[in-house]
């Protein structure tokens, strides 16, 4: 679950939902006018049109858990985490994907829910100092 999809959750009181330990992956959140600013440039600017850019918002890369727990600082609310093991997803995949032989219309959920695992599980960044 993206970060912008989990204000209003734990606004509401609802846990931070995250996979695994919440340190799985990193990323570096942006905000929506900043992201929409770099897509206007990456059309206008003849430097970064067909190009491969790196993009991101300021600051370190955070993990899921840290961004949780910088959000429920913001908040000022005690903070609750569910923590879902990967291999719950995993599971999933492979019943999605024993199905979708029988159900051909489960294959638009089985894809989605693969792309959610990469993105639940992998890092972002282009740059990872912990690889150095």
């Amino acid at each position: 679950m993206s970060l912008g999809g989990q204000v209003e959750l734990v606004k509401d009181g609802k846990p931070y939902v995250m996979f695994g330990d919440g340190k799985l992956c990193t990323c570096k959140p942006i905000s929506e006018e900043d992201l929409a600013s770099f897509i206007a440039d990456c059309i206008s600017c003849e430097d970064k049109i067909n190009k491969i850019l790196p993009i991101g918002g300021p600051g370190k890369a955070l993990t899921p858990l840290e961004q949780g727990e910088l959000l429920f600082k913001l908040l000022g609310k005690e903070p609750k985490f569910l923590k879902v093991p990967i291999g719950m997803m995993d599971f999933v995949i492979g019943i999605l994907d024993f199905l979708v032989k029988f159900f051909f219309s489960l294959g638009d959920a089985a894809e989605f829910r693969k792309i959610g695992r990469y993105y639940a599980a992998e890092s972002m960044l282009v740059l990872n100092p912990e690889d150095e």
